[in-house]
């Protein structure tokens, strides 16, 4: 489920998907120079994980499994 919360973020430009084989140092080291160098593209990241945010899921989800366990 965590990779496709990630692919979700991705897709909707709130993230920036990086699967484990591919985390290399070097490949973290110029994402890390790219984000600090375009603070505009940081930002609007930043932006899309506002609109996509869900703060209230983990609440949602207890009440789904409080009505399963109370039929």
């Amino acid at each position: 489920h965590q990779k496709m919360n990630a692919l979700y973020m991705d897709n909707h430009g709130a993230a920036v998907l990086l699967e484990q084989k591919n985390a290399t140092p070097k490949v973290l080291a110029k994402m890390i120079h790219d984000f600090y160098h375009d603070s505009d593209a940081l930002g609007e990241m930043a932006k899309s994980a506002a609109r996509v945010a869900k703060p209230d899921a983990s609440s949602r989800v207890a009440a789904y499994c409080m009505e399963l366990c109370n039929g």
